[in-house]
């Protein structure tokens, strides 16, 4: 998929095939001819003949912006591929002046300081994503190239908020469009922060395995590509952390730690802006260092792999971190703080004060209005229930509260 995908799917593709060849033929061009003057108008330069011959095959492009270019280059009528007239109008004409300053500095606000409106901040990024997708396949490079760029991130930024708000469904489909996106634009670098940010989601949603493959890939990726080394560190801390998660025995356990041990080496220092903010909205700062530090002595699913004195001493460091005009930022410290020391109570068997320390995180969250750690809150909740302590009144509390922030908008 590149731009954008028809909610219908494509029928009858060999015969759209023959009707692209047909054309082709009829002008007397060359495959290699019609590859440069597609590949031009989509991405700035030209695709090979055998991407021609491809689609002539049958394999017809998804993106509805992409036929309606081969339409216009061959002069087939718009029905003939699958589009309506006004479909064609409406994908060919750009609608007004794309101001990517303005988009690049909204990215900014919501990644720094959060949406005050998450619902009024999801419809104003929706509203982004129609804008590029109209405009810039009338753009040059390399604002064209940039475009691209930022409406992979705005998917993104669309994704992490659908997150934070317990809209899982459309979190996942932004990020399945933007790890598309990326791959058919050959957008290296983007494609690794979707990458990343897809398995990122998955970790917190605690679904392991896949969450792996795709953290995985990111790293992988990453090394071959160039990026900021913050990033390539915040993308290998996070890979350690999943591997730690799932770990059964000493040396996979070692083995993430390791990989969380290497990515303090890629800490971002300088807290200055960077070229590249905008764009992958993520950095290996001092304080999710720690955090990753913290989960990992403690996450481990077997008990004596576990160290929870060592994540109480991350805990106390991370509070200290606290900056003093990042409201947001300070609201995560404190949020990361009382999981990080629930989950260390717990295993040193300190269930009552596990459970105070557990609903003080669901309030954070609830105060923040981000549900995305409301599943680590859920597998610690069923341990307390099956503890000595699950059938007091502070684990039943924990648990509508628990229940009251998955239902939130119900309520």
């Amino acid at each position: 998929m590149a731009l954008h995908s028809p909610e219908n799917p494509i029928s009858n593709r060999e015969e759209i095939g023959e009707i692209i060849k047909k054309a082709r033929k009829g002008k007397k061009w060359s495959a290699e001819f019609l590859g440069k003057l597609y590949g031009t108008a989509i991405k700035g330069k030209p695709v090979s003949s055998d991407a021609i011959y491809q689609i002539e095959k049958g394999e017809i492009p998804q993106d509805m912006k992409r036929r309606a270019v081969l339409a216009r280059l061959l002069d087939i009528p718009p029905a003939a591929l699958g589009l309506s007239g006004l479909q064609d109008e409406m994908l060919i004409s750009p609608t007004k002046k794309v101001n990517l300053n303005g988009i690049e500095k909204l990215l900014m606000v919501y990644w720094e300081q959060g949406a005050k409106d998450p619902h009024k901040a999801l419809k104003d990024l929706s509203g982004k994503i129609e804008l590029l997708h109209r405009n810039v396949l009338y753009m040059t490079s390399p604002q064209k190239e940039y475009a691209k760029k930022l409406l992979c991130s705005c998917h993104m930024r669309v994704a992490y908020i659908c997150g934070e708000l317990g809209y899982h469904n459309k979190a996942l489909d932004h990020l399945s469009k933007v790890v598309r996106l990326a791959k058919d634009e050959e957008l290296d670098d983007l494609e690794t922060i979707a990458l990343y940010r897809k398995g990122e989601y998955l970790f917190d949603r605690r679904d392991l395995k896949p969450a792996c493959q795709y953290l995985g890939a990111a790293y992988n990726k990453a090394l071959s590509t160039p990026l900021p080394p913050h990033v390539i560190g915040r993308i290998m801390a996070l890979y350690g952390l999943a591997q730690v998660r799932i770990a059964r025995t000493q040396e996979g356990y070692k083995q993430g730690r390791k990989f969380i041990d290497k990515s303090e080496m890629l800490v971002r220092e300088d807290q200055g802006p960077l070229e590249t903010a905008a764009l992958y909205t993520l950095a290996n700062t001092r304080s999710f260092y720690l955090q990753m530090q913290g989960k990992g002595a403690i996450e481990a699913p077997v008990k004596n792999l576990q160290n929870a004195h060592q994540t109480l001493e991350i805990a106390d460091e991370l509070e200290e971190e606290k900056h003093p005009d990042k409201k947001r930022f300070n609201q995560y410290v404190v949020l990361n703080c009382n999981l990080l020391r629930s989950q260390a109570f717990f295993s040193q068997g300190y269930y009552e004060v596990a459970t105070e320390t557990a609903k003080e995180a669901v309030n954070n969250m609830f105060n923040m209005r981000t549900f995305v750690h409301l599943p680590t809150m859920k597998v610690l909740y069923e341990k307390l229930k099956e503890s000595s302590y699950g059938n007091s009144e502070a684990v039943a509390e924990l648990g509508v509260l628990i229940l009251f922030n998955e239902l939130v908008d119900i309520f």
